[in-house]
């Protein structure tokens, strides 16, 4: 998470939400989490300042998929990446610089079947970056960086 927060930082994401899903296999404890949190900000800090941005992105408290599914009435559109999936590539999703693109990012052992059906029935559009399976934070890297450049922010 660490290094993927440094990463998003650097590629100009404005907000990180870590989600916890039914795999994932890390989960913060909760006697810790104000430590993580100041970790984490701290580390979104120093990428934003190595890579010379004049805003730090936020990062929130982890959430649950329900969580994020009732607060995402705020998003302009809301993707959701998936391995194996019969979804539209992420290059080829049409794309508007209307309002926040949100990116949910599966966990290590990938989304369990009911979360993703329920996502996808709440209107988040699924898509793939292609035939390979990819560590967590490799497609989040990944995603940002096709993102960005589709908006017009790389390059």
């Amino acid at each position: 998470m660490d290094w993927v927060i440094q990463k998003a930082t650097e590629l100009g994401v404005d907000r990180i939400a870590p989600v916890l899903a039914t795999h994932s296999v890390v989960r913060p404890r909760a006697d810790r989490i104000e430590h993580q949190l100041a970790r984490w900000q701290r580390i979104a800090l120093e990428a934003a300042q190595q890579s010379e941005r004049w805003s730090v992105p936020v990062i929130d408290e982890p959430v649950t998929v329900s969580q994020v599914l009732s607060t995402s009435k705020t998003a302009a559109l809301i993707i959701l990446l998936a391995e194996r999936s019969d979804g539209a590539s992420l290059t080829s999703l049409p794309l508007h610089n209307t309002g926040d693109v949100w990116l949910l990012i599966g966990p290590e052992g990938g989304w369990e079947e009911q979360e993703f059906r329920q996502m996808l029935e709440q209107g988040v559009v699924g898509v793939t970056l292609g035939p390979r399976i990819l560590r967590a934070e490799t497609a989040a890297i990944a995603a940002i960086t096709v993102l960005q450049s589709r908006l017009g922010e790389l390059g």
